[in-house]
């Protein structure tokens, strides 16, 4: 039987088919319950990062610099 086919879990009987709901119903309790906080707390510690601008444009050596290429007409 596979976990994922839903017409199996419906066809099972009364008693086996009320523990596997249940126990679907707990495992998706687990996840929400855990995964939330972890989610709340990561939201949190990003308002603290502090913000680093980035470069205009990347200056490699043996390059012209941005302002020059700009200038330069490239």
């Amino acid at each position: 039987m596979s976990a994922n086919n839903v017409q199996a879990i419906q066809a099972l009987p009364e008693p086996v088919k009320g523990l596997v709901l249940s126990a679907f119903s707990a495992a998706i309790d687990d996840v929400f319950r855990f995964g939330v906080p972890v989610a709340i707390a990561a939201l949190i510690v990003a308002f603290f990062i502090k913000e680093i601008p980035l470069r205009a444009a990347a200056h490699h050596p043996g390059e012209a610099p941005a302002a020059e290429a700009l200038s330069v007409g490239i």
